[in-house]
């Protein structure tokens, strides 16, 4: 654990971010823990090591790590944000019946040819929506 602390201690300060106990903490279980994560899910996550955290600061440590490139927001569930650690950029697979979300590698540079010049591209999110292999067993 301390040696994941220093890991995201020193991606905080690539990024001329200032080291805090909360923002330490919630970048090592983005980085350290594979998944996709609400706001609420990394603060429960985190209360119980520190109590003192508020759901306040976990929203807004998040939406700094956006900005920095640290974490990616994802919005695959209609009114709710996910976020998950800056990793290479890939798709996304949702199961409409479990809600399971699995990471699809993809090269979404090739994409790149199909967007119509002019255009300028803000964030590359790709969505498939189906069954996955667990719930069409069932």
């Amino acid at each position: 654990m301390e040696q994941d602390l220093k890991k995201a201690g020193l991606m905080l300060k690539e990024k001329g971010i200032r080291q805090s106990q909360p923002r330490l903490m919630l970048l090592d279980l983005l980085t350290r823990e594979y998944g996709h994560f609400s706001a609420e899910e990394l603060y429960e996550s985190l209360r119980d090591a520190a109590p003192a955290l508020s759901k306040t600061t976990v929203y807004n440590t998040l939406e700094h790590f956006v900005q920095a490139g640290l974490v990616r927001r994802l919005t695959i569930r209609q009114g709710e944000a996910l976020y998950e650690a800056a990793r290479p950029v890939h798709a996304h697979f949702i199961c409409e019946r479990c809600s399971r979300i699995v990471d699809v590698p993809m090269d979404m540079d090739a994409l790149l040819g199909q967007v119509p010049s002019g255009y300028e591209i803000l964030r590359k999110e790709v969505y498939f929506r189906g069954v996955c292999p667990q719930c069409d067993k069932r």
